[in-house]
């Protein structure tokens, strides 16, 4: 359970720092989201929370295979 997660979590990490990097919402656009603007402060803090998500990525695939970051 933990490992989806984290899984989750980094997804939507993901989803935050394309928006941050991109200024896109993609996800939200395929599903009919209306369009928000976001002013540079908020970009940022996405695309600082993307960035964590790459991080959690590599926590995932290299550290969890000492199953250290799922399991504590």
């Amino acid at each position: 359970m933990r490992t989806l997660t984290w899984w989750l979590v980094t997804a939507a990490a993901i989803r935050l720092g394309i928006i941050g990097f991109f200024g896109s919402d993609f996800i939200g656009s395929i599903f009919g989201s209306p369009t928000v603007v976001m002013s540079g402060f908020d970009r940022l803090v996405c695309a600082i929370v993307g960035l964590a998500g790459i991080y959690a990525i590599y926590l995932l695939i290299v550290k969890g295979k000492n199953r250290e970051v799922v399991e504590k």
